[in-house]
């Protein structure tokens, strides 16, 4: 790819007034004759985004074709426009992934006029595309799942691209995958001749295949100056390695990470990252969900992948590369106004952003979720039965670094309102704006101890939750923890911590060893090893049970 040397300065970038502000319009004017450019206004989590209104134009204006890949779909507005599209004619076909979608949503979109195939499972792959292809002229791409949360919640870019040989080469990966059921297969054959816009080159890669990987490490290895990451998830051994051989030759590498659950222990790179000061976590009422870098101001890398060992290795992907002044601008800009909301955040007394509700894991229980700070030394949550109320409830002295809290008092069917805030060592912050929770009566379903040991050949491999005294708290040479309720450690219930792990539990102020004889509910999948076994490697996964 031939580099462009003039390099854009950016002489004036945004200042976020209060950190609750975005730029749109500037964000989202043409960069050209063929490309447009859409973030989600994921500070204010604003359901009215360019993103969001982007996709409903790009929808709503198709008039013979819509070819649709997308990993999950659920937004009520998109659902309508489907269905508008459908009566005026538009011949609809649509690739899901087989694990990410609700069944009811996929009769409701055969029933009108969609055609729709279903991934194969197929081991470690995911068909993860977010893409679609309108009349056979525009493409659309990016992060964004069609769900309430990507379009509403969640930190998301996109861009739409109007050129046809870009759209004959998603047309083609999508025959594949629609016709051929060519799911996790290589997309060798595809091509990657660059194609030729009127600010610059861009290229676009299809996976499951190694260029992703090999293009990604040479984009990082040939950067001059700077390196500007956005990322969900990052756990690809090769790119982290380019990118520490790249702090070792001088690259000026910042990164806006995401805070999620963790379901395993691959987010190491992320912990070492911030370990050497680089990067933050964004703190957002969703998600920073996120797969773009932008490299000495003049190349954009955007699309599905997320940099990580399925990401660029098994799945159905696409990875763009945008050579261009304009849209590296554009995604610079906006890296920097993220970046000033969390160094806003961090350092000011301003509320805390309460992120998430009830999280299902127990009926009759409300969960409360929110950023921690990087300056604070505790967190006070508050409970009141209306708006105009008193705090009826208060959970004080939560530890630093805590991120949630969870209501066990609460009564089903009734709503209640929350506010957080910082127990700072000058003064407190103040409170959150209430976050209402109307507590359900669903949840996973809760085993005990023996009814997970008897029935594990039926209920392996299911979501629940497990209550238990704990019995015994053991600690391996290894560093693993088991967390037994019972004494055959072969036959009984374990809630096992993996060593790579524990540190999270730590970090949350929660002492391991002191668990004994202490009523507990861990929640997960129930899997088999040396008898029943649900594997913690995430503190939210672990509640203690009110005596």
């Amino acid at each position: 790819m031939k580099w462009i040397t003039f390099l854009i300065l950016i002489s004036t970038l945004f200042t976020f007034i209060g950190c609750e502000s975005v730029l749109e319009s500037e964000l989202l004017s043409d960069v050209d004759n063929s490309v447009q450019v859409f973030f989600t206004n994921s500070i204010e989590a604003s359901e009215d985004n360019d993103l969001a209104r982007g996709l409903i134009d790009f929808l709503d204006q198709a008039l013979t074709s819509l070819d649709i890949a997308i990993h999950s779909l659920s937004d009520g507005r998109v659902l309508d426009i489907l269905s508008r599209a459908c009566l005026r004619g538009v011949n609809i076909r649509m690739v899901v992934d087989a694990n990410s979608f609700d069944s009811s949503i996929l009769q409701t979109l055969s029933d009108q006029c969609v055609q729709i195939k279903q991934s194969e499972v197929a081991g470690r792959t995911t068909m993860h595309h977010k893409f679609a292809v309108a009349d056979g002229q525009r493409v659309w791409t990016g992060s964004a799942n069609w769900t309430t949360s990507g379009l509403k919640l969640n930190a998301n870019d996109a861009v739409s691209i109007e050129h046809s040989e870009l759209v004959q080469r998603y047309t083609q990966v999508f025959e594949r995958l629609f016709v051929d059921d060519q799911f996790g297969e290589s997309t060798l054959g595809i091509s990657t001749q660059p194609i030729s816009l009127a600010q610059g080159n861009l290229i676009a890669y299809f996976g499951p295949h190694p260029q992703l990987e090999q293009e990604l490490v040479r984009m990082i290895q040939q950067a001059q100056h700077t390196i500007r990451i956005a990322m969900f998830a990052y756990t690809n051994d090769r790119i982290h390695k380019a990118l520490l051989d790249a702090l070792t030759r001088g690259i000026q590498i910042d990164a806006l990470w995401a805070r999620r659950t963790l379901h395993d222990c691959d987010v190491s790179e992320i912990d070492e990252m911030l370990a050497l000061n680089i990067g933050r976590v964004m703190p957002l009422v969703g998600t920073l969900h996120h797969k773009f870098a932008v490299i000495d101001n003049a190349l954009v890398i955007t699309g599905s992948a997320n940099w990580s060992a399925n990401g660029v290795s098994h799945n159905d992907e696409n990875l763009l590369m945008i050579e261009s002044e304009i849209v590296a601008q554009k995604y610079q800009t906006y890296f920097e106004q993220l970046r000033q909301a969390a160094h806003r955040y961090d350092r000011s007394f301003i509320p805390p952003k309460v992120i998430a509700r009830h999280y299902n894991t127990l009926p009759g229980t409300a969960r409360i979720e929110w950023h921690p700070r990087v300056f604070s030394n505790a967190y006070e949550v508050c409970r009141m039965d209306s708006l105009d109320a008193e705090c009826n409830v208060i959970a004080s002295g939560l530890p630093e670094g805590s991120s949630f809290w969870v209501d066990a008092t609460v009564e089903t069917g009734h709503t209640y309102y929350y506010r957080v805030r910082d127990m700072g060592t000058d003064h407190d912050s103040d409170r959150s704006e209430p976050l209402a929770v109307t507590v359900s009566g669903e949840g996973l379903q809760t085993w005990t101890p023996e009814q997970a040991e008897t029935a594990l050949a039926d209920l392996q491999g299911q979501q629940g939750a497990v209550e238990f005294e704990v019995k015994e708290v053991f600690v391996s040479d290894a560093g693993n923890v088991f967390i037994n309720a019972g004494e055959d450690h072969e036959t009984d219930f374990t809630a096992f911590i993996p060593a790579c792990a524990v540190q999270r539990f730590e970090q949350q102020g929660i002492n391991l060893n002191e668990l004994e004889g202490q009523q507990i509910r861990v929640s997960g999948e129930l899997v088999s090893y040396q008898g029943p076994e649900i594997k913690l490697y995430d503190s939210g996964q672990l509640e203690w049970v009110q005596p």
